[in-house]
């Protein structure tokens, strides 16, 4: 998520895609941000704005764009167990 951040916020200040990942998928990510900083109104919110909400954003969902924390682990390790 770090990367996605970054270079959203390069991007939001006017500098070029960042070298490393592919134009593309910073591309991808800025149109998901717009698309989510248009979502509740003009004016767009900020960066800092849909971070603060919990909200993800470069997603391109419009119903599932929350950072929701999972109550536990997804699913429990495998243990290697010796043969009986």
């Amino acid at each position: 998520m770090d990367t996605i951040i970054a270079s959203l916020t390069d991007k939001l200040a006017g500098e070029q895609w960042r070298s490393g990942v592919a134009r593309q998928r910073q591309q991808y990510w800025f149109r998901g941000f717009r698309i989510q900083s248009q979502i509740d109104g003009l004016p767009g919110a900020g960066l800092d704005a849909l971070l603060a909400a919990g909200l993800i954003p470069p997603t391109h969902s419009l119903t599932d764009r929350a950072i929701v924390p999972w109550p536990g682990p997804p699913y429990r390790r495998l243990a290697a167990t010796a043969p009986p």
